[in-house]
């Protein structure tokens, strides 16, 4: 509702008569006696500042050269605050200022999912000396030079090498996830034959074909494409690859498939973020395509994730717009719906540990997750995730072993994935793309006197 005046002590009057438990505000910073809780009125705090009088955060330099940010909701009385930090970048790392915005758009969620979740537990408190001072209006000259300083930088940044355009591909761990639960666990991975140059193979998911052999779908990202496709391979013990098969593609990207083998074939759940919903697919009989089967939920997830436990099917999956910053969740009696959300969504905003890195798996009797690890932006990890709780009104986790990589290997700068497939772990790895040397070009002329030896 609009309110005839911004002090707080009008405010409550004029709110009273609707008994609300709480208040958002999105004026410029209001100011009310510490102690005084007659009504508990929240404001955003961004880059250390409160809203300006248009209800937007002023544009900083600081956009274009952290890499992320927090962003808090304070109570005016200064009795609880909530924060989380969300990112600066994009998935390839280029500066933008979506994620951030759109993730500091759930904290009002936060904090209705921690009231529900211990309503007695006292909030984190701001500095008393804190003190958030309205935004002044920018002149346009002064948003025109950071929206140049913005695009020079992400022109700057798409020609530095970084994890994102060193070489992904995908590798096979000869023993089952759980190893990795080890002090000292097994890290001999057999990769598969480098993808061509310019090409990048990443988030496997395995099914076993009707005719025994293992198949992988991935996500397959090329320089010389704006948009991933969905491909399949098959691994061979003699390291020699056919050419891979496209299984999906469409004008935008997809997020990862998600495999889930039935009696009846395997399916796969994708994610369409352009288009606002997550579909199930199945595998064709013919091993060659993707049929589509329903939307399973109308909204997108990105790496969605899928898992049966305790009587119920699970559905994880990331807000696409928060840049893997917001882990959501779904419950349904049946694998392929009606699911519902969880009664505490988001069930984690956090800049890391978050993101799911593939499938569940069970061990001695412990549901485990792997969960991407973003704390060091130059260097993507996977952490063990033990689930402690998990129920329609509960969820509880607590991380376990970090796998930052696979040393001593030729991908061994970053993982993203690690996905449970019985005895096999697939998994997926990065060059150092700062170390990587361009592949010299053959001598046309050596080549020929060669073939004719």
């Amino acid at each position: 509702m609009e309110l005839r005046t911004v002090d707080t002590r009008s405010i409550s009057e004029e709110l009273a008569p609707f008994a609300p438990d709480l208040v958002i505000s999105f004026l410029p910073p209001l100011e009310q006696e510490r102690g005084d809780p007659k009504l508990p009125i929240w404001q955003f705090v961004l880059n250390e500042r409160g809203l300006g009088k248009d209800g937007m955060p002023a544009m900083d330099v600081k956009f274009t050269t952290l890499k992320d940010m927090p962003v808090q909701l304070v109570r005016v009385d200064r009795l609880g605050m909530v924060e989380a930090t969300f990112p600066l970048r994009d998935e390839d790392l280029n500066p933008t200022i979506d994620p951030w915005l759109l993730g500091a758009a759930w904290l009002p969620s936060i904090l209705i999912s921690k009231l529900r979740r211990q309503p007695t537990e006292p909030f984190d408190k701001p500095s008393i000396d804190s003190h958030y001072k309205p935004e002044l209006q920018r002149p346009i000259s002064s948003l025109v030079a950071l929206w140049l300083n913005l695009e020079y930088r992400r022109l700057k940044a798409s020609k530095l090498p970084t994890p994102e355009t060193g070489a992904w591909n995908i590798g096979i761990l000869h023993q089952p996830i759980t190893e990795l639960l080890q002090d000292t666990p097994n890290m001999n991975v057999r990769w598969l034959p480098a993808p061509s140059e310019g090409n990048h193979r990443m988030e496997p998911f395995g099914y076993m074909a009707q005719d025994g052999q293992l198949n992988v779908l991935y996500r397959k990202r090329s320089v010389h494409s704006e948009q991933d496709i969905i491909a399949r391979l098959r691994p061979k013990s003699d390291s020699v690859l056919k050419r891979s098969r496209s299984m999906l593609s469409t004008s935008a990207s997809l997020t990862y498939p998600f495999v889930v083998e039935r009696p009846d074939g395997a399916y796969a759940i994708i994610g369409y973020p352009h288009q606002r919903r997550t579909e199930l697919f199945r595998v064709a009989s013919t091993n060659d395509g993707m049929d589509h089967i329903k939307v399973l939920l109308n909204r997108a997830l990105t790496n969605p994730t899928l898992t049966q436990f305790e009587d119920r099917w699970w559905l994880f999956g990331m807000d696409p717009d928060a840049s893997g910053s917001v882990l959501l969740a779904y419950y349904a009696d049946a694998f392929d719906g009606t699911y519902h959300p969880h009664h505490l969504n988001p069930l984690k905003v956090a800049r890391s540990g978050c993101r799911p890195a593939g499938a569940f798996f069970s061990h001695e009797g412990t549901l485990w997750r792997p969960v991407m690890d973003a704390s060091d932006p130059d260097i993507p990890a996977v952490v063990l995730s033990r689930v402690i709780r998990l129920t329609p009104n509960e969820f509880e986790e607590e991380p376990g072993n970090r796998i930052s990589g696979f040393r001593g290997t030729s991908y061994a700068h970053g993982v993203r994935t690690l996905n449970a497939m019985g005895d096999i772990t697939l998994i997926d790895g990065v060059r150092d793309a700062t170390g990587e040397r361009k592949r010299p070009k053959a001598d046309p002329e050596k080549r020929r006197r060669s073939k004719h030896r």
